[in-house]
């Protein structure tokens, strides 16, 4: 078994992707999306420098409910830059609940 068949296995139930390097370019590793389609893409940034960051991401994510000032929509990707701090917990018997400072 190749170290990409172990990285799969332990990912392909994940729900949420947390990304690494700031979601630059450098950092992004398509190949990860053959072993999970999460529902949420999380990416702490400051500003935005490539508008790749958020393109990438977003066609690989299902996407969930945001509702922001009582407008809901689908939202596939949340950055720190655009929605402050994102606080993510979790309860073996309620799930995962995901919200943020904006």
């Amino acid at each position: 078994m190749n170290k990409a068949t172990l990285a799969g296995d332990r990912i392909e139930d994940g729900d949420l992707l947390l990304v690494r390097q700031h979601g630059r370019e450098s950092g992004y590793a398509e190949e990860v999306f053959s072993f999970c389609t999460p529902e949420i893409v999380i990416i702490s940034d400051e500003s935005k420098q490539y508008e790749t960051r958020e393109t990438n991401y977003a066609k690989y994510a299902k996407g969930i409910p945001w509702n922001r000032e009582g407008v809901t929509s689908i939202r596939k990707v949340l950055t720190t830059r655009k929605d402050g701090m994102i606080i993510i917990t979790a309860e073996m018997e309620k799930g995962c609940c995901i919200q943020s400072a904006k």
